[in-house]
Order: structure tokens, then C-alpha cells, then sequence
């Protein structure tokens, strides 16, 4: 055995170091806790290269005496803790006493500092050898600055990451100290650009605000519990903006920020039945708890915490948040974008109903000054430069001929009877023909305004003269609602009219038999003797996720680019697999501050809930930051696939059941969904006539 010995003082820093600086977030952290600490109001911090070359934070605190600099330097040097007893009631965020010589020993280290009324001192240090200490001219307060960070260290050094996520890390660490203070002014500069400021007001919403964003801040419900010797205070969000990870979680005891599973399940079981299922609730929460019930002295980085009573920790997070959302998770309030002018300045449009007209016939020419009723049919390319979309849509306006001179020559359609309404317009007497069948012609009606069929009024010297669309508009309209609905089975099957001739040269598609669908969720096929049960969800997922994998990917550009926010660790995982991401057919960019935009997604995700998405990514590569690309890459994939499939729970048309059953029953290589599930099994007539006791 190698003689035991007491190892070198600078190799013993060094190994000490490690626990405390793994990055420069670690320093950033450190520093920043004890200005917090030293009664600042205001600190700046600023960063080049990731924190890699430099750092600064400066603070407005009381500063450290001349006598004390160097002291502060060594190890378990604190001005917090005093005695044994001190450690059962920590209520600093620093009591260590190894943070200034943990930084110092791997980097070099500058301290400018002063207290009130004294004279300002500059100290430099370097690998722990320290340089030198003079006067200098200062403002009341402290300012450190760290450069080189692991200079001495190269082995340390290979472990950093790239400048933007070492940046990020840094930026993730500023916003959460800042939501524990909202009293404190922080400031963070980035490579010369200022990225954050917060108010200092003590008005938490505001700091939240500052930190991430208009959208988040206006989804925060307010916590306010007190019970016995405990309270929690904060903001938890509204169960509508729960997200697809955990990361907008925020927990804080008595100012610290700290991870806890415990109060992580006090938050979801008090959201159980308000939040949907594989969404998480959101909050910034900060729990006061007596110094003596609770151990932060867990772990070098504080960041874990212990409680005297676990159970009645959870108990007073759990009912804080239950009686937040019930009393303030209001209904949420439906909002119309488009606002529909009245049909003239200062008058009002009524309709009185005047007759029921009978049958109307097919398209005839009907001239305007010879108009008879009982021929005539709903158009729903009338529009009146009086009218609104909304009165008048899918529906014949006549005007009275003696106020108008033109003469317009509209087209009528079959259709099944109509009822007559009498309405006066200024000195214009209108007639206003409408189908006495509101369920599906108003559907349709609100189907021709989404789709973008414009109503368009005639050139004419009468503002009241309409302009005849093309009735066939209309069937056009109908058949492409209907196509819609086979859009996600086209995608990964030939076209539905071809379906048959794809498979003429094998087997005669009449031998496949659809008998229906269970539960809008299962399609049952009959095929030789045999009855074929499919999830169809299961089964769609993995024939998109093979074609995925194995062709281009496809992109649609979005009409409008959608700026997605996201937290400081989100933001980074996003950046460091933007490659692995574009691979898949989305076209995403770095928007600054800590936002992506998206331009373009794959074809397959028309339609999908295109920010949920990011975040569900962001999650996902944030939960998997060690594996491989390739791993990567198939849950990309994966996560695609299962937002394009077919949902459980949603009818399918007969064309699509079929051309499921077709691909699942004819290809045996589709067995499993990527999860593992099985998409089919079968049931075999001889089973079931042993069931009815036909066979024995």
C-alpha cells in the first residue's frame, strides 16, 4: 500500500473546486447569492464568450472592508456562520465559505470593493496565488471579476460546451435567483447585449414578466396560503397553459431555489383533475418555512433541500394550490377577431318573415324586373354593399327594381323550399329568400367564409347591385370538406382511388371486408376466415413513422411564422439539435431572447399544434441531453408520427378504414406501434364457433 500523505494545498483547492465551479454558471450562481447576501438592490451581470473568458457582477451591497479582502479568499471563510448552532437555522443563501476560493483557484480573479465611507480597494488573485491589493476609486458595493476560467485546469476545461449553451446555462441561473427576489434589480449583459432586466419593485407578476414573457405571466393564477408556522406564496398556472415537460416548475424555500420531488407531486395531485393527462402544471411558488425545520446543507451546490416534516410540506404546497384554483381558474373568455361592420351608419337591417315559398327549380335566367318567387334559389354569392357577410351569406337578395337601374340577371339552383323575408333599406325595399333549414345550410355557409370564398359586389352605379359567383363553388367547396377528412390516410397510402389497382396485381381488394368501427377507435375487417381487429391510432403512427424514417420529408411553409418562448435550458437543447430537428422537415431559427420562430413544419403536421410541439421537443431533448444522435433522431421521428396519426376517439370515413386494413392486413411488417403496442390481432372464425358452441 503507497504511504499515506497530506496532499499539497493547491492540488487540495483544486479537488475542492470541482464540487462547487462545474461551469460558469456555477460561478454566476455563487457570486450572484452573495451580493443577495451583502443587502444589494441592484446587480449586473455580464458575460463574454459563455462565461468562459469573462464575467463580471457587480452589486450595490455593503461592500468588504479592506482588512477582510483577503480573508474572504480563503477556504470556510464566512461572515455567516459563527457556531454549530448557527447551521439549524441558515438563513443566508451563502455559509460555506468556499466560493470565492473555489473560483479563485481555477481562474483569475479581480475584486473591486468598498463600504460606505471608506476607501475603494482593488485585490487580484490567480490560481489561488494571490497578485496584489491597492487603493482604488469606486462606488459603495462590490464587483468581481472572473477571467480564464479553468486556465490551470485543461482537463476540466474539454467538459464545457459550446459558448451559446454555456450562455444559456448562465441566463437559466439569473432568471431563476431573480423570481426568488423580485425586490432586486437584475440586470444581465450578454456578449455586450443587454438580454434582461427586472423592475426591482417587489411586484413578482412584473418579475415573472420581465423573465418569461407577456403569454406566461397572463396564465398566472395567484397563491397566497398560510397555515400554522408555514405559507406559500406565488403563482401557479391556469390548467389551460400546462406544458409538455416540467421545466416551467419553479420552487423556492425562504428565497433559495431548490428541486424537489415532493413539492413537485404536492403541485401535479393538486392539479390531478383540472390539468390534462401528460401535461404538467407550471408555477413560481416560494414557500416561508422555519430555518429549523428545513436542511439546505445537502449538497455543495444548496440546490436540495430537507424537511423536518415531509408530509406537512406537501399538505400546505397541495391545498395552496388547490384553493388557488378554485378560486381564480376562471372560465376562459371566448374572443372574436373579426369584427363585422353595421350595414349602414346609424340604421339597422329587420327581417320579417312574409311567406314560405314554394319548391324552387332547377338553374334558370330570371331577369331582376321579372322576378318570380316560386322559381327562385338560394345563391351564396349574393352580397350587398349594404349587407354584411354574416346577414346575407347563402342567401338571394332582390332589390326592388324601381330603386335600382341596373339590371342584373342572377342565377337560382334546385334546392327545397324557402321562406320569403320583407326588410327595408333606407328607401330600398329588399327581399331576402332563406332555406327554412338552418343545420346544415348554416354550416355551409360558415364553411364558405373559413374557406375563403369571398362574396364580391358587382361594378354597377347601384351600391346595392350584386355580383353572381359561380354556383359550382359550392360543390367544390363540398368535396374538398370531404377530402379533408382523408388527408391523413393519403399521406401514407396511395391516393383513395387507386387504392384498388395498387393492389390488383396480388389480391382483390373485395377478399378485405370493413364491418364497421368499436369505440371510434377500433376498425374490425373481415378477411378470409378470420375477423381482424385494428388500432387505427397505433397503426397510422407506425406507418408514418416508417415512412418518416425512410423518405424526404416534406415541409409546408407556414402562412405566419410562429415565435415559440422557452426557457433558458429549452432554448439550448433546441440550439445544440437545430441539425437533427431541420432533418425532420421543420424549418426553425434562433429568434433571440431565448425564442426559436418557426417557418416551415413537415407536411404530416398541417394543422397540429405547432408550439406545444417545440415545447414537447424541447422537453424531450432536454430529459435526453446524453443520448446519442440516432436515439435522438427515432424519438424525433417517433414524436411526429403520433402527432399526425389518426386520434383515437375520432370517426373515420369508410375510405380510410379501408385503406388502413388494406396496408395492415396485406403487409405483415407493421406489428407493432413505435411505444410497442400491438396495431392488430386477429380473431379466427373456427375461435369464435367454439365460443357459440358450433365446433366443440
Amino acid at each position: 500500500m503507497p504511504q499515506i500523505k497530506v496532499l499539497d494545498r493547491q492540488v487540495a483547492e483544486l479537488i475542492a473546486a470541482g464540487e462547487v465551479v462545474e461551469r460558469p454558471a456555477s460561478v454566476i450562481k455563487e457570486l450572484v447569492e452573495n451580493s443577495i447576501d451583502a443587502g444589494a438592490t441592484q446587480i449586473t451581470v455580464e458575460i463574454q464568450n459563455g462565461g468562459i473568458t469573462f464575467m463580471r457582477v457587480t452589486d450595490n451591497g455593503s461592500g468588504i472592508a479592506r482588512e477582510d479582502i483577503k480573508t474572504a479568499f480563503l477556504r470556510h471563510a464566512t461572515s455567516k456562520v459563527d457556531k454549530v448552532d448557527d447551521l439549524d437555522s441558515i438563513a443566508t443563501l451563502g455559509f460555506r465559505g468556499e466560493a470565492l476560493a473555489s473560483v479563485a483557484a481555477v481562474a483569475r480573479v479581480e475584486l473591486l470593493t468598498c463600504k460606505k465611507g471608506e476607501t475603494g480597494s482593488k485585490y487580484a488573485i490567480s490560481g489561488g496565488e494571490e497578485e496584489f491589493i491597492e487603493d482604488a476609486g469606486c462606488p459603495v458595493g462590490t464587483t468581481i471579476i472572473v477571467r480564464d476560467l479553468f486556465f490551470n485546469t485543461p482537463a476540466r476545461m474539454k467538459f464545457l460546451k459550446k459558448d451559446v449553451s454555456e450562455s444559456n446555462a448562465v441566463a437559466g441561473v439569473i432568471d431563476k435567483i431573480a423570481l426568488s427576489h423580485p425586490e432586486i434589480s437584475f440586470r444581465f449583459i450578454r456578449d455586450g447585449k443587454n438580454t434582461l432586466t427586472t423592475p426591482g419593485d417587489n411586484d413578482l407578476k412584473a418579475t415573472v414578466y420581465a423573465v418569461f414573457g407577456r403569454e406566461f405571466a397572463n396564465s398566472l393564477i395567484k397563491v397566497d396560503y398560510t397555515f400554522n408556522n408555514m405559507s406559500v406564496s406565488g403563482f401557479v398556472g391556469s390548467p389551460l397553459s400546462a406544458r409538455a415537460n416540467r421545466n416551467m416548475q419553479h420552487f423556492y424555500i425562504n428565497g433559495r431555489y431548490i428541486k424537489s420531488k415532493n413539492l413537485m407531486a404536492a403541485l401535479e395531485q393538486a392539479c390531478k383533475n383540472s390539468v390534462m393527462v401528460g401535461k404538467f402544471p407550471s408555477c413560481v411558488l416560494n414557500l416561508s418555512i422555519p430555518y429549523n425545520l428545513v436542511d439546505i446543507n445537502v449538497s455543495p451546490s444548496k440546490t436540495e433541500a430537507r424537511f423536518a416534516d415531509e408530509r406537512a410540506v406537501f399538505n400546505i404546497v397541495y391545498y395552496a394550490v388547490k384553493s388557488a384554483l378554485t378560486e381564480g381558474d376562471n372560465r376562459p373568455e371566448i374572443k372574436t377577431q373579426r369584427v363585422i361592420p353595421n350595414a349602414i351608419q346609424g340604421e339597422q337591417i329587420s327581417l320579417h318573415k312574409t311567406e314560405t315559398v314554394a319548391k324552387r327549380s332547377s338553374i334558370i335566367d330570371n331577369p331582376l324586373n321579372n322576378f318570380e318567387p316560386e322559381k327562385t334559389s338560394k345563391s351564396p354569392s349574393y352580397s350587398s354593399a349594404y349587407a354584411t357577410d354574416s346577414d346575407f351569406i347563402g342567401s338571394t337578395v332582390n332589390v326592388d327594381p324601381k330603386s335600382s337601374e341596373s339590371k342584373a340577371e342572377p342565377l337560382v339552383m334546385k334546392s327545397e323550399p324557402v321562406v320569403k323575408y320583407t326588410t327595408s333599406l333606407g328607401k330600398k325595399n329588399i327581399d331576402v329568400f332563406c332555406d327554412d333549414e338552418p343545420a346544415e345550410k348554416v354550416a355551409l355557409s360558415q364553411l364558405v367564409q373559413t374557406e375563403g370564398c369571398d362574396l364580391v359586389q358587382s361594378e354597377s352605379e347601384s351600391p346595392v347591385q350584386p355580383e353572381v359567383e359561380e354556383i359550382a363553388q359550392l360543390d367544390r367547396l363540398e368535396s374538398n370538406t370531404s377530402a379533408q377528412l382523408d388527408q391523413s390516410i393519403e399521406t401514407v397510402t396511395e391516393p383513395q382511388n387507386s387504392v384498388t389497382e395498387s393492389v390488383a396485381d396480388d389480391t382483390d381488394l373485395s377478399e378485405i371486408r370493413i364491418i364497421g368501427e368499436a369505440f371510434t377507435t377500433y376498425i374490425l375487417a373481415e378477411y378470409g376466415d378470420s375477423v381482424v381487429f385494428i388500432d387505427k391510432h397505433a397503426a397510422h403512427e407506425r406507418i408514418l413513422f416508417e415512412k418518416i424514417k425512410q423518405s424526404e420529408h416534406d415541409s409546408q411553409m407556414l402562412l405566419e411564422p410562429i415565435a415559440v418562448p422557452l426557457t433558458k435550458e429549452e432554448y439550448a437543447a433546441i440550439l445544440d439539435n437545430l441539425d437533427l430537428i431541420i432533418r425532420t422537415g421543420f424549418d426553425i431559427e434562433d429568434f433571440g431572447a431565448s425564442s426559436v420562430i418557426v417557418r416551415a413544419v413537415p407536411t404530416v403536421l398541417v394543422g397540429e399544434d405547432i408550439k406545444n410541439l417545440v415545447y414537447e421537443m424541447a422537453g424531450g431533448f432536454t430529459d435526453n441531453k446524453n443520448s446519442v444522435e440516432i436515439e435522438k433522431l427515432d424519438w424525433l421521428y417517433h414524436n411526429i408520427a403520433c402527432r399526425a396519426a389518426i386520434k383515437a376517439g375520432t370517426r373515420s370515413n369508410p375510405a380510410e378504414m379501408a385503406a388502413l386494413a388494406e396496408r395492415i392486413i396485406r403487409h405483415d411488417d407493421i406489428k407493432y406501434c413505435p411505444h410497442g403496442r400491438p396495431v392488430a390481432f386477429i380473431l379466427t372464425k373456427k375461435e369464435l364457433e367454439k365460443q357459440f358452441g358450433r365446433l366443440q
